[in-house]
């Protein structure tokens, strides 16, 4: 039906009937009583009910423990169009003054309008919201009172009948099960407001956010083997005894393996002298003597290697990053994959 235009929606729920006259005010609920039905909106009235489905003759004649079949979907026999006038939410009462009725699924004008007293100790409140407590029903409000009470049922319009008449002849107070509070004026021109005013999706700003965050992500990632750089040559900065020497050698052995000059197979020596030193000029190879020492000895540096060792470190990254051109050492310093490979291995120049 919405592809007609037509608004409509699917309900689902259980029927709610009590059927125990063992147990008065039990209501029992069964599998079999699971349904879903369809509802369509009518702007004078609101959601209503409108089912199709063919009884099932198991489903009417299933067994229950009160020995009473299955009852089919309710059937709302009277719908009340009007204004709530009087709400009394200790005795739970209410009244609202009648404009239109629909009764036994026939409509009647009610000329002049007419107040109904209601029983809405049982009615369900809705609002646009969902259902709502009976205190925010308020005298003014624009409301539809529907019942699917059997003493409706068991009233029958006559073909003489007006509205006046019906409701001479109605329960009092009569018995309602639903009330819907429709929208008034102000909030349906609030609504419709904030429906012309909600700004569509600017596609474009959606696109350029999220390249920009993309870029800032990749910029970051960029930037990583300079970060894991500053943070060695720091911790070297501010370590104290062994622990310095210890922070300087992986922050030299980071950077050249970065630039590309990689131990491989070489032990220490090997690679400080053949990769390092005969291509740099740089004393590297003095230096892997004094931190071995202090590695597998565990003897403590005199002062002319504690010196040495200072000396050589802040030498090998000047004279490597002088001599290697600086698109060179940049292309190859935002190398992530290196950086990767440094982090997975650091056995490698341990």
């Amino acid at each position: 039906m919405p592809s007609l235009g037509i608004p409509s929606r699917v309900a689902t729920g259980f029927l709610t009937v009590d059927r125990s006259n063992k147990n008065p005010g039990w209501y029992w609920f069964y599998e079999d009583q699971a349904h879903a039905w369809v509802q369509v909106y009518f702007p004078e009235y609101g959601w209503l009910d409108f089912d199709t489905t063919v009884p099932d003759a198991d489903q009417q004649q299933a067994p229950q423990p009160d020995q009473t079949p299955p009852l089919a979907s309710q059937t709302a026999w009277l719908v009340a169009n009007g204004k709530a006038t009087r709400i009394d939410t200790a005795a739970k009462r209410a009244t609202m003054q009648v404009e239109k009725l629909l009764y036994w699924d026939q409509p009647y004008e009610v000329q002049p309008t007419a107040p109904m007293e209601m029983d809405v100790s049982l009615a369900k409140v809705l609002h646009d919201t969902g259902t709502v407590q009976l205190a925010q029903l308020q005298p003014g409000d624009n409301i539809v009172a529907v019942s699917y009470s059997l003493q409706f049922k068991e009233l029958p319009p006559q073909e003489t009948d007006s509205a006046a008449s019906l409701m001479q002849r109605f329960p009092k107070p009569a018995p309602i099960d639903e009330i819907k509070i429709m929208l008034s004026e102000e909030e349906k021109v609030a609504l419709r407001k904030k429906k012309t005013d909600a700004s569509p999706t600017n596609w474009p700003r959606v696109l350029w956010t999220s390249l920009a965050l993309l870029g800032i992500l990749l910029l970051l990632a960029l930037c990583l083997p300079w970060l894991a750089y500053r943070w060695l040559r720091l911790k070297a900065a501010n370590a104290k005894d062994a622990r310095r020497y210890y922070w300087q050698y992986h922050a030299m052995m980071f950077y050249l393996h970065q630039m590309g000059i990689e131990r491989q197979q070489q032990s220490p020596l090997q690679f400080a002298r053949q990769q390092v030193d005969a291509r740099f000029g740089t004393r590297l190879a003095e230096y892997v003597n004094v931190y071995l020492k202090l590695k597998y000895a565990r003897q403590p540096l005199t002062d002319r290697e504690a010196v040495l060792a200072n000396t050589v470190y802040a030498e090998v990254l000047q004279q490597v990053s002088t001599k290697l051109k600086p698109g060179y050492r940049f292309s190859h310093f935002i190398n992530l994959r290196r950086s990767l490979q440094y982090v997975a291995k650091p056995s490698m120049y341990a």
